[in-house]
């Protein structure tokens, strides 16, 4: 995948990170969201990523520090996120400010967080989100070198036992750690030519780049959820729509050869039944999804039945003949003649 303008920006701050590191003596390594999806497997950035966080115990940050802050266009701001301390090693030739962030920085520029590593005894207190543990250094140091991209970068010995001790459910971590996949939408104000305290001296830029910009967003998400809603119902009518045309589709597919059908379900015929009715069963399996009853007629019905059950289970059956519209049952024929239709199967 081609890196965006911004996520190239980030992987030289953090190849700049690595060097300057490894030229003071200091350890560090890539945590959160990207380690976790290198532990999976993919070696970069996924989706619309524009953050990178790594770790790193108080006294090396202290040493870092002052060489990240003499590299040309680069600053640190020291901030707290939900309590716990961070850095941010920013490029200060850039804007970068994230719409859906809670978060606001007087540095708002391309940056790469560093959460520090707090001593507590012989360990270190972690924090993601407003969860914390105190976790033994070596699930973090000495780091593993590993491909990021075109770099070769830092990140922790196991990245499945680090979060397996942080939440304490390594087993469900791959389905549900917060940020795996990136699914909300990413908005940004970016630009990596216009340094970022140039671009907070506009006018309204402050205002813009302020908390109060944003107290409607938990109002637009409950506004997005409740569509959402709508978009079930508005599927659920789209289907019924469409329940006619594909009770006649079927109709004139399996009319013709109901005998073929009735001979084979009474011989046991089941490779046959199952070949030439999985369009039927797909169909039932689609509208029971919203709560419609798919039925055409009633040999069809009889001789489907078996497979029907074992798409369904007891219960879905008895749900799905439940749902059956009774003038549906008379069959498709008989509705097709009682309608004056002259189709050229009757």
């Amino acid at each position: 995948m081609a890196l965006k303008n911004y996520q190239t920006a980030l992987l030289n701050l953090l190849i700049e990170l690595d060097r300057v590191c490894s030229e003071v003596g200091v350890q560090y390594c890539i945590v959160d969201r990207l380690a976790w999806r290198e532990k999976k497997g993919f070696k970069g950035f996924k989706g619309a990523e524009g953050e990178a966080t790594v770790a790193m115990l108080r006294a090396d940050y202290e040493r870092a520090k002052p060489a990240l802050e003499a590299l040309e266009n680069r600053e640190i701001e020291e901030t707290e996120i939900d309590g716990f301390p961070i850095a941010r090693f920013v490029n200060s030739h850039s804007t970068y400010i994230n719409m859906l962030s809670p978060f606001r920085f007087e540095k708002p520029g391309i940056a790469v967080t560093i959460k520090i590593l707090e001593p507590a005894g012989r360990k270190v207190v972690y924090a993601y989100g407003k969860t914390s543990r105190s976790l033994s250094k070596s699930l973090f140091f000495p780091a593993r070198r590993a491909s990021f991209n075109d770099a070769k970068l830092c990140f922790p010995p196991d990245m499945l036992k680090l979060f397996g001790k942080l939440f304490k459910q390594p087993s469900i971590l791959f389905r549900r750690y917060p940020g795996t996949f990136e699914t909300e939408r990413f908005e940004v104000i970016c630009d990596l030519e216009v340094p970022y305290a140039n671009y907070m001296a506009l006018k309204g830029a402050h205002e813009l780049a302020s908390e109060m910009k944003f107290v409607g967003r938990k109002e637009y998400y409950r506004i997005v959820d409740e569509n959402k809603k709508l978009e079930v119902e508005k599927n659920r009518a789209f289907e019924a729509r469409t329940l006619t045309a594909r009770r006649v589709q079927i109709w004139q597919q399996l009319y013709p050869i109901e005998d073929e059908l009735v001979a084979a379900s009474e011989r046991g015929d089941e490779e046959f039944l199952r070949e030439k009715l999985s369009d039927y069963v797909e169909l039932v399996k689609r509208f029971r999804k919203f709560d419609y009853g798919f039925y055409v007629d009633p040999v069809l019905e009889r001789v489907a039945k078996p497979l029907v059950v074992e798409a369904l289970g007891q219960k879905g059956y008895a749900e799905y003949e439940a749902s059956i519209c009774p003038e549906y049952r008379v069959g498709m024929a008989q509705i097709l003649r009682e309608a004056g239709v002259e189709h050229p199967l009757l």
